[in-house]
């Protein structure tokens, strides 16, 4: 975990310099979409649209063999991510990390989105994909 704790630090440092505004506008784009859906029982839908989120953040460090590393890292954690996000109150739980460290971000507050990215890591409390 330590490794990847910083690998993914390092990646929302990059990400938070270089992110565009339509990048940013992307990303939120992407959980907009859960305001109008019924969760239900749709979780690889939620699943897939991690990995849209977290494929626009981690291009947007144009840093291709961080990308490999950490998306070497994220293809074991892929197992536990159905069953983690299984539950309803997970999923929505996930999506408001995610809206807040999408405000860091846009607020190029950089300290405060990496501390965000490494809970989120460390704790366990949300698995990238």
């Amino acid at each position: 975990m330590a490794i990847r704790e910083v690998l993914e630090a390092l990646c929302i440092r990059l990400a938070a310099i270089n992110l565009t505004h339509g990048e940013i506008q992307r990303m939120k784009a992407i959980f907009e979409d859960f305001e109008v859906r019924e969760l239900g029982k749709e979780f690889s839908y939620y699943s897939d649209a991690l990995q849209e989120f977290y494929s626009v953040l981690y291009n947007s460090t144009k840093n291709k063999r961080l990308v490999r590393f950490i998306q070497s890292m994220n293809d074991l954690t892929n197992v536990f991510r159905a069953f983690y996000f299984s539950e309803a109150e997970r999923v929505r739980h996930s999506i408001k990390l995610h809206r807040e460290l999408i405000e860091a971000l846009e607020r190029k507050d950089v300290d405060l989105a990496e501390k965000m990215r490494k809970d989120m890591v460390r704790f366990g409390l949300c698995l990238s994909p």
